[in-house]
């Protein structure tokens, strides 16, 4: 910062001069909130033309902090970088259980960014209101099924006794 004058205060204020004092230059306002779906809006005024519109599901937003957090630069320390990404990385794949509990580990470790033994590890922690019931999507999200029973037939030499 360029060490803002004490003596240059209100209308005295020349912009131009104490450039580098502006902390934020002229930003279009953003709000962000909970749309009816129960997901996250991140809407970005634009009068008089269309608001600008994000629509981001609430087990991405940990993701989505954690890229923005990095492309501004943040200096976190990182024992507590670590500790925080940690349980970011829990709470999403928590999230991603919850929402579709039929999903496959693979496919939401690859969603959080973690193994697909760390999502084992947490669905078996969360317990069995996140186990699929019948069938699990593969990562390809085909459909894999249990495998089927089989029926013993009688043999010829069975059928002639």
């Amino acid at each position: 910062m360029s060490g803002f004058d004490a003596k240059t205060t209100g209308e005295d204020f020349d912009w131009r001069r104490h450039a580098d004092d502006v902390v934020i230059r002229e930003q279009l306002a953003i709000a962000a909130y909970v749309n009816p779906n129960d997901d996250i809006a991140i809407r970005q005024a634009n009068w008089p033309d269309d608001d600008a519109i994000i629509i981001l599901a609430k087990s991405n937003a940990a993701a989505l902090a954690r890229a923005l957090l990095r492309l501004a630069g943040s200096k976190a320390a990182s024992a507590k970088q670590h500790r925080t990404a940690t349980t970011d990385r829990r709470a999403a794949i928590e999230a991603a259980l919850r929402a579709d509990p039929s999903r496959s580990n693979r496919a939401i470790a690859a969603e959080c960014g973690v193994s697909d033994k760390t999502v084992a590890a947490v669905r078996a922690e969360i317990g069995a209101e996140c186990r699929a019931e019948f069938r699990s999507p593969g990562a390809d999200s085909s459909r894999r099924s249990a495998a089927p029973s089989l029926t013993l037939l009688p043999t010829t030499k069975d059928a002639a006794e």
